[in-house]
C-alpha cells in the first residue's frame, strides 16, 4: 500500500512552495506599481528578477558611472599625501571600470 501512496504523490504537480511566493509576493511590494505590473503575471522569481535585470540594468550603470564621474572631477589631493591621493583615485578608476 505504501507504493501505492508514493506513486500518487509523484503524479501530482509541483505547486510553488511557499518560501517562493514569499518571494514573489515581497518583490512584487518592493517594487514601484508601474514596474511591478511588467512582472507580475510571471510564474517564477528568476523569470522576474530577469526581467527586471534587462529593463532596468542599464539605466542603473548610467546613473552610476554618472556619479563616480563626478567624484572622479571633484576628486583633489589636498593635504593628503601621493601614495595615498593615489590608492583613491585607482580604487574609483577600478569601480568604473567594473560599470
Amino acid at each position: 500500500m505504501s507504493l501505492h501512496l508514493e506513486a500518487k504523490r509523484v503524479q501530482q504537480p509541483m505547486r510553488p512552495s511557499f518560501l517562493v511566493t514569499c518571494v514573489m509576493t515581497w518583490l512584487l511590494n518592493s517594487l514601484e506599481e508601474k514596474v511591478s505590473g511588467s512582472v507580475m503575471f510571471l510564474s517564477t522569481v528568476k523569470e522576474m528578477l530577469d526581467t527586471l535585470n534587462v529593463v532596468y540594468k542599464n539605466e542603473k550603470n548610467s546613473s552610476m558611472v554618472f556619479k563616480i564621474y563626478e567624484r572622479l572631477f571633484e576628486l583633489k589631493q589636498g593635504n593628503r599625501f601621493v601614495p595615498e591621493f593615489y590608492e583613491e583615485l585607482k580604487s574609483m578608476i577600478e569601480e568604473l571600470e567594473m560599470h
